[in-house]
């Protein structure tokens, strides 16, 4: 009998435990979205070694378990012949790159970082043996911000507290975009809490993220999308029932 009773209060002990466990895992957690602080120095003399470095955090703790950190470095106007270097770690989340440039001229450099399911990739431009710069960047940057199209479409109803799927439609010279960086920034009127949700590519130019709202009104959705010379966002609405 006392075997029995012994059973039954340890089946009673570990029916508990799994549901303390269950609870502690259904607690919804706001992911942070990982910051590359990309550090390029604004001038320098050909035949000098350079150090680029990008410093990586999430919720401004050092990542120093990046999943890939590369250098991206090319002349103004040959962007087709970039060089990509990876980057090295050395402490506290920085990762560098050493770097001598020939020839004088304007030359960009942007790190690509992947972390924790994230990639984020800002760039930098350096000027060598005081060059002249090229007025192309500006005329660039609006030619690929005109020719870059989303097509945005949230659910027709969204519920607080019920996941909602959404889509974007990304293209560019009206052909698809594919393997572009999509992420929806997402914060409610009024409030300077903003959450990022990153986009998978399903098919050519689609992408598709789910998401869940915790309160009722309005919210802000900007669509950031960045590929190579590309970086185009635009800003949606949607009303959480």
């Amino acid at each position: 009998m006392k075997k029995i009773i012994l059973l039954i209060l340890t089946a009673v002990v570990l029916a508990a435990c799994g549901q303390t466990n269950n609870t502690s895992n259904s607690s919804d957690e706001v992911v942070q979205p990982i910051q590359a602080d990309l550090q390029v120095p604004k001038r320098a003399e050909p035949g000098k070694k350079i150090t680029f470095k990008v410093t990586v955090t999430q919720n401004e703790k050092a990542v120093n378990d990046a999943d890939e950190v590369k250098f991206e470095i090319w002349q103004e106007g040959s962007k087709s012949n970039s060089e990509m270097v990876k980057a090295k770690h050395t402490k506290n989340g920085i990762y560098i790159v050493k770097k001598t440039f020939d020839q004088k001229g304007i030359y960009y450099v942007q790190s690509h970082v992947t972390a924790r399911q994230m990639h984020t990739m800002p760039k930098a431009k350096i000027n060598i043996g005081n060059a002249k710069k090229k007025d192309t960047t500006k005329k660039e940057h609006n030619r690929h911000h005109s020719q870059t199209k989303v097509e945005f479409q949230p659910p027709e109803k969204i519920t607080k507290g019920e996941e909602a799927a959404f889509t974007a439609n990304v293209s560019t010279k009206h052909e698809p975009l594919s393997d572009a960086s999509v992420t929806m920034e997402i914060w409610q009127k009024n409030s300077k809490k903003h959450e990022w949700v990153n986009m998978e590519e399903t098919s050519s130019g689609r992408y598709e993220a789910k998401t869940t709202f915790k309160n009722k009104g309005n919210y802000q959705i900007k669509v950031h999308v960045k590929k190579d010379e590309i970086h185009y966002h635009n800003v949606f609405e949607v009303n959480v029932k």
